[in-house]
């Protein structure tokens, strides 16, 4: 799950625990604290989105077990991005989550699966910025229909969006 971020603790209600605090070059943040959400008998992860100002620009519930996050300039270019996989006891509920953290304004959301992350690529040395995913397939019940599907998605900088590319 995480360490806990003691300095944080003023930015969360005193029920949540603060784990993570990331940050952006430009000042973004974003606090990830753990919660029990005794109505629901359940465990979580609430994400909290402060823009360079600090003021919060809204919030997010993923799930409990934390398996990668990463921000910053993530296709190589000015534009921040915050990524985040997150998991819970059973196999094929990885679940990952794109926001898109402009100049100003709030997070802007732009992807959400069932998967994980294969890896983001940049503009640098002539890489087509995207992001590559593993897309989980499962109906929940019968066992020949888990698998993945790989996907990439191209960021297009200009409208600051995600296009699914064609296999």
């Amino acid at each position: 799950m995480g360490h806990y971020v003691r300095e944080d603790q003023p930015l969360v209600p005193q029920t949540e625990a603060p784990i993570r605090d990331l940050r952006t070059h430009r000042g973004w943040r974003v606090v990830v604290s753990a919660f029990l959400d005794h109505d629901d008998d359940r465990a979580g992860l609430r994400l909290r989105f402060f823009a360079p100002d600090g003021k919060l620009h809204g919030a997010d519930d993923v799930l409990m077990g934390l398996e990668e996050v990463q921000i910053g300039s993530l296709f190589g270019g000015s534009d921040e991005i915050f990524a985040i996989t997150s998991n819970e006891e059973h196999a094929y509920n990885a679940e990952t989550r794109i926001w898109f953290l402009p100049e100003s304004g709030s997070p802007v959301s732009l992807l959400s699966f069932r998967g994980e992350l294969r890896g983001f690529t940049g503009s640098a040395g002539g890489e087509t910025p995207g992001v590559a995913i593993a897309r989980q397939m499962f109906d929940g019940a019968h066992a020949e229909t888990k698998g993945t599907v790989q996907e990439f998605y191209l960021w297009t900088s200009e409208t600051k969006a995600l296009t699914l590319q064609p296999r």
